[in-house]
């Protein structure tokens, strides 16, 4: 039964607005406060149940028949009948629709000046007691009477000694007639139940048993409320700071607010605890003005102060940083409809503890919005609103041969984070998610998602979860699989370059170097070969030098480069092993003329398919008018009246007319490819022309490299 406060009254636009508060420290109204108890209920009563991936709902989740939630508005003496009607408004827009409903059983408004007075008592009160009456019978649980009597034992030892040892308590048992063999069982029980705690998994609290639960919670108040529950010695003022600003605890505070606990692990066991539950994380690499602890420090993100919307990360500048490169804001989105509670610290808590993931805590932190430093020289913001979990991905410096591609740490990170939640959801196995996108299909449908299903690996596979098919942007494609995922294996057996095929390419590219450079992700190495005198007289070859030898490039890695700059015919080449003069040549497959089935389903070298109609999905706005060379789209919007607007087969009728003559577009792949390059589809380009090359290549070289 969770309480409501009824205070002032206000009007807007003519209707009754009352405010419900929550009296505390903190700035949140009673209504907020209801609503993640709610939530909190709702999302530890969830049922297991398989959703499809692209209806998120709870339409058909299984909730248990207890526990349920009885809301109940006090002092309905102190506002007027116009009043109550606002007040029962407000809860029915708030809670009537929301996917945590069903746990409600009843709103009321009661007057407490009328509790307990026969017939003039409120007859709201009558029905409390029939909803608790019922409740109350689903409590009933058949136990033994000696593990009864072993409870009753317990409670009048708690009076005096709130923690006993576990062989302390075994005595206990024998003397209630339980065999020592089933004492670990009975712990269990009533663990479960709330009546005692025994974490036999934390290691420093397995011997201890918690006889009397609210001593452990008196014990953690002392840190996590201490101007209500505890102290604050003067000489630990700095320490106390940390901790409030920045969600750090260090062990010099601990171990001083714990001292007398009288636990036998010590004041360590109490920040087991809070590791038990992921609610606290250590961190090996802190600020520079924390390097005076010399102790264990842990992060405790639940501490932090909460962001206000105004000041929201979401769609903001990234602080103290300007990106190089940046990826489109990835959202998580969740079966229950909203975030549950609990969920993002314990997220935050598993990536703090995640190699190569460090939260960068050296200015204000914020609960709701955390900042990581990943792998050097990218950055995360990871943000919690009430429906979802965004996550902001970019660089802020140019990559060395240490790092690797921001689109492959896009893909890495990806996979880090489903990983990192199902870690989460041990807490919480029923609670399923997705990544997803915002839709921007429709501006007037409400707001919902492009949800990213593993292996996915080009837009015909998106749809959003109104079964609309979706066009990604280019920060949107960096989330997609690599594209070196696929499996396309460069022509050439020797994956290396020679000393004449680096100078080739550089004399090749020189007059566009500033393009490959952007590609290969190395303006800073430009910037350092124009500061070295000696290098500086032919940059282009001490930037290739510098990929191939410094950065271990391959010759399919560069090829795959060059032809996103623009050298197509160039990228061709040195796949083929054909820059140098008077190397073997073979037979240019690019200049052959392709066939229906060929795009339709084209084969690779292991076998596997690349469907290139399916792979330009609902881009047909674009192909039909680069392909047929149709200016005004009419062509193209004939096409989709009559195949009904299913993208695949105005793909195949485009195609069609093409292959046909019917376009000024010559027949060949070279032109295909190039219409692929002009609608920004250069991977699934490249793809088919690796495939291709390989292809005719079969038998004269052993396919292999790196991939």
């Amino acid at each position: 039964m969770l309480p409501l406060i009824l205070r002032k009254c206000t009007k807007k636009n003519g209707t009754t607005m009352v405010n419900l508060l929550w009296e505390g420290s903190i700035n949140i109204t009673n209504l907020q406060l209801l609503i993640q108890w709610l939530q909190l209920i709702h999302s530890s009563l969830i049922e297991k149940k398989e959703h499809s991936p692209l209806q998120a709902s709870l339409s058909s989740d299984i909730i248990p028949k207890f526990p349920r939630a009885m809301l109940v508005g006090s002092r309905k003496d102190q506002i007027t009948p116009e009043e109550e009607e606002g007040v029962k408004s407000q809860l029915q827009s708030a809670f009537d629709y929301a996917s945590f409903s069903k746990i409600i059983v009843d709103k009321l408004l009661v007057d407490n000046t009328k509790a307990g007075k026969g017939k003039e008592e409120d007859p709201g009160y009558k029905k409390i007691r029939e909803n608790i009456n019922e409740f109350a019978k689903s409590l009933v649980v058949n136990t033994p009477l000696a593990w009864v009597t072993f409870r009753q034992v317990l409670q009048k030892v708690a009076e005096d000694k709130p923690i006993l040892l576990y062989s302390e308590v075994v005595f206990i048992a024998e003397q209630c007639k339980i065999p020592t063999e089933v004492v670990p069982s009975v712990l269990q029980f009533y663990h479960q139940l709330g009546a005692l705690l025994h974490y036999a998994n934390v290691p420093s609290l397995a011997t201890t048993i918690i006889v009397e639960p609210q001593w452990l919670i008196n014990q953690l108040r002392l840190l996590l409320m201490p101007d209500w529950f505890g102290h604050r010695p003067d000489h630990l003022k700095l320490f106390w700071k940390w901790f409030e600003e920045r969600g750090v605890v260090v062990e010099e505070l601990y171990q001083e607010i714990w001292k007398d606990c009288g636990l036998e692990g010590g004041p360590q066991a109490f920040v087991d605890v809070l590791l038990h539950f992921d609610l606290a994380t250590e961190i090996n690499e802190c600020p520079y003005d924390m390097m005076s602890s010399r102790g264990k420090k842990y992060f405790m993100p639940c501490m932090l102060k909460v962001k206000p919307k105004s000041e929201s990360t979401e769609n903001s500048e990234p602080p103290q940083f300007k990106p190089v490169r940046e990826a489109a804001t990835l959202y998580m989105c969740f079966s229950t409809g909203y975030v549950p509670p609990g969920f993002f610290v314990r997220l935050v808590a598993h990536m703090s503890n995640q190699e190569g993931y460090t939260p960068l805590l050296n200015k204000e932190v914020y609960r709701n919005s955390i900042l990581f430093k990943c792998r050097n020289i990218d950055r995360i913001i990871v943000s919690e609103s009430l429906e979802s979990i965004s996550v902001r991905f970019f660089r802020v410096a140019e990559r060395n041969r240490h790092n690797i591609r921001f689109a492959e740490s896009c893909i890495l990170l990806q996979r880090e984070l489903v990983s990192m939640c199902k870690n989460v959801r041990d807490w919480m196995p029923c609670v399923t998610f997705n990544l997803a996108f915002p839709c921007t299909y429709s501006q007037s449908a409400p707001r919902h998602f492009v949800v990213l299903k593993p292996g996915v690996s080009c837009e015909s596979d998106l749809f959003c979860t109104l079964d609309h098919k979706f066009e990604l942007s280019p920060q949107q494609r960096f989330w997609l699989p690599f594209p070196s995922e696929i499996p396309v294996h460069p022509p050439v057996e020797d994956g290396s370059l020679t000393e004449t095929e680096m100078k080739l390419v550089a004399k090749e590219i020189e007059n566009d170097l500033s393009d490959v450079v952007e590609e290969m992700e190395m303006q800073y190495t430009l910037k350092k070969i124009a500061r070295a005198p000696r290098r500086s007289r032919e940059p282009a070859y001490a930037v290739i030098s510098d990929f191939v030898e410094g950065e271990g490039g391959t010759r399919y890695e560069l090829a795959q480069l060059l032809d996103n700059a623009g050298f197509d015919e160039l990228s061709r080449k040195l796949l083929k092993g054909q820059l140098i003069q008077g190397s073997q040549q073979y037979a240019d497959p690019l200049r052959d003329t392709p066939t229906l089935p060929q795009l339709m389903a084209f084969p690779m070298l292991d076998g596997s398919k690349i469907n290139i109609l399916t792979r330009i999905g609902v881009r047909y706005n674009v192909f039909g008018p680069f392909l047929l060379n149709d200016n005004d789209g009419s062509i193209t919007d004939a096409l989709k009246e009559s195949c009904m607007r299913e993208s695949h087969a105005i793909n195949q009728e485009i195609s069609k007319q093409w292959l046909q003559g019917k376009g000024k577009w010559p027949i060949t792949w070279v032109t295909f490819l190039s219409v692929l390059k002009e609608m920004d589809m250069k991977a699934l380009a490249f793809d088919i022309m690796s495939s291709l090359l390989g292809l005719s290549l079969r038998g004269k070289s052993s396919p292999q490299g790196r991939h």
